[in-house]
């Protein structure tokens, strides 16, 4: 079975496919964020060093976005964060009214920004598979990892564990390489690890568009199983310099394990495939054959199979004055002899935009192309969207999104589409492979249509959705068949026929 790729920066699956007379009807999405309680603004990190000048245009970043239901009480949550000096990161927690409280405060794991470190990202994953999610949070600078005590409450373990090294990272990834029934981890570092709040070079900006090998790469964390990482990044294969932007993980040649696809801002994408032993092959020559050397992001889905998804897309880089900076990249570039990588070399950013003001974008997929209907359905935001998070956040089988936008506060979307379609949801349960089951499989046959889901370990640019898995059904009244294939085992079957509602999914009580 085939899996499609896509480069976006998230997906929402609305239910099956949609008639034009639907797709006409009162707009889908509310934005509701205030009224919910979500109120956390974002700040862009400034600068006092010497190149301050053009440094806010690469750090316009960090406004992230993770879902996760982190206390276990059936309603999904989600964790957001800021990127100034004194800026807190915000932990909501759901109400189960489509209200949200912040407790980040109270969990303990509302820091992450000082005058060394900003965040850039978040993820969460349960690394020592108690079936409570941990939470990484990701800088320029180090990274902090926070072990879920439960009742509530994290504890900061990144020292302990390992992971307390400066890399100034820009996303991560949590997903089981080795097969072995625990999540390891893979960090994707923008720029090199120099202070780039104190540099002592002015040599850490971008070498060449094309080539970009000053980098951070990519480093791999290998779980040991006891609450510590081990950096395999060179044994497992990988040897990169690239300026990542993004990573996403999927089984995409159906062996049973999962590979990678690496995005970089500057530079190639790189494309790795799981030997099964422990190592990454590069096939990118093979597998993809051309690169544009601009990624700025990864997501895997079954695009074109019967069950219709649809696409969301978030754009904007930054928005300020009238002026567009990206003339004044282009005169540098045509310039010789220009040192690209002395920032010194860059021209100032001032007041400036960079590609801004862009509408974000929904795109349905009507089973012959795609047709953008953000517009209509009140998600064309002009902010400089970042993070998307996908997830049902009332429990009523629509899936709700959520934005994280650069500088401004998010935009938090109540999916209220008539309820015209069947759909259903599951929660998977690992006992062999990890309790998350993060790289478990399901395959939904109900009527004539068939669809699959995965279960991603953070798949998306400084985004993370909802671990269950949604399908709309269309006008299916029941399910024909349930097929989940665990990470690394056989497939199983389960005997679920009821629709427009959740299941939990425990491995080993299917049928081989």
């Amino acid at each position: 079975m085939k899996m499609d790729f896509l480069r976006v920066a998230g997906l929402i699956f609305l239910g099956g496919w949609v008639s034009a007379a639907e797709l006409l009807s009162d707009p889908w999405f509310v934005e509701t964020a205030a009224k919910a309680g979500v109120t956390h603004r974002h700040h862009k990190r400034k600068f006092s060093n010497p190149y301050a000048h053009i440094m806010q245009g690469y750090t316009a970043l960090g406004a992230a976005v993770a879902v996760a239901d982190f206390d276990g009480d059936g309603w999904d949550d989600f964790y957001l964060t800021d990127s100034g000096e004194d800026g807190r990161n915000a932990l909501y927690r759901n109400n189960g009214d489509f209200t949200f409280t912040d407790v980040a405060n109270r969990a303990g794991v509302a820091q992450g920004n000082d005058a060394g470190n900003a965040s850039s990202d978040a993820l969460w994953f349960d690394y020592d598979n108690d079936a409570r999610p941990d939470l990484f949070v990701v800088r320029f600078g180090s990274s902090l990892l926070y072990r879920n005590l439960g009742e509530g409450r994290f504890k900061e373990v990144s020292k302990e564990a390992g992971l307390d090294r400066y890399a100034n990272a820009m996303t991560a990834i949590a997903f089981d390489y080795d097969n072995d029934a625990d999540l390891d981890l893979f960090v994707g570092a923008y720029f090199q690890p120099v202070n780039i709040f104190k540099p002592d070079t002015p040599r850490f900006f971008p070498e060449n568009f094309e080539t970009a090998n000053n980098g951070g790469g990519v480093a791999v964390f290998r779980n040991n199983g006891d609450g510590t990482f081990a950096d395999v990044t060179r044994a497992a294969g990988f040897n990169l310099s690239g300026w990542t932007l993004d990573l996403g993980h999927a089984d995409y040649d159906n062996d049973g394990d999962q590979d990678l696809y690496v995005a970089a801002d500057f530079g190639t994408d790189r494309l790795f495939r799981n030997e099964g032993d422990g190592t990454f092959r590069d096939v990118t020559e093979k597998a993809t054959g051309i690169d544009t050397k601009k990624g700025m992001n990864v997501d895997w889905a079954d695009y074109d199979n019967d069950g219709l998804q649809d696409l969301y897309v978030v754009n904007g880089w930054v928005s300020a004055g009238e002026e567009n900076y990206v003339l004044d990249i282009f005169e540098m570039i045509l310039k010789p002899d220009v040192d690209m990588a002395d920032a010194r070399s860059w021209p100032p950013m001032g007041e400036k935009s960079l590609s801004g003001y862009q509408n974000n974008r929904l795109f349905h997929n009507d089973g012959v192309g795609f047709k953008d209907v953000a517009k209509q359905h009140g998600l064309d935001s002009t902010k400089d969207g970042r993070g998307v998070g996908v997830a049902d956040f009332d429990n009523d089988g629509r899936l709700d999104v959520i934005v994280a936008n650069a500088g401004e506060t998010p935009l938090l979307y109540r999916n209220q589409a008539p309820k015209v379609h069947h759909w259903v949801q599951f929660r998977l349960q690992g006992t062999r492979s990890a309790k998350s089951a993060v790289g478990a499989r399901v395959t939904v046959g109900a009527g004539d249509e068939t669809q699959i889901r995965f279960v991603d370990g953070g798949n998306s640019f400084a985004g993370q959705s909802s671990a269950r898995l949604h399908f709309g059904l269309g006008s299916a009244k029941r399910l024909d068949r349930v097929e989940v294939r665990w990470p690394g085992g056989p497939a199983e079957i389960f005997p679920v026929t009821q629709v427009d509602r959740m299941h939990t999914l425990v491995e080993g009580e299917g049928k081989r």
